[in-house]
């Protein structure tokens, strides 16, 4: 028997995860928040995310990335706060 090992290459869309926090209010400059190193992904569901590509070290635990992240934020212009961080994902489509 054959197995597949290997990505599917003529998938039409592509998830991602991004720990971050929910957006109130104003949207902020995405070329801006782009050019900081951040992640924006807008949903009609649960609003804009504002955040980074997901990536817990392996000697972080899950409160200290969350303090990592919100301070990444903070330093970015985003006001953060350990509890406000989630994981954001989605997908999307060609």
């Amino acid at each position: 028997m054959k197995t597949r090992q290997g990505f599917v290459s003529n998938s039409s869309s592509s998830s991602f995860m991004i720990m971050g926090k929910w957006v109130d209010g104003e949207i902020p400059d995405i070329e801006e928040l782009e050019n900081k190193g951040l992640q924006y992904y807008e949903d009609n569901e649960s609003g804009p995310c504002v955040g980074v590509d997901f990536g817990i070290k392996d000697d972080e635990t899950w409160g200290q990335y969350k303090e990592r992240i919100a301070k990444v934020l903070t330093d970015a212009g985003v006001p953060s706060k350990p509890e406000d961080m989630r994981i954001c994902y989605g997908e999307y489509h060609d």
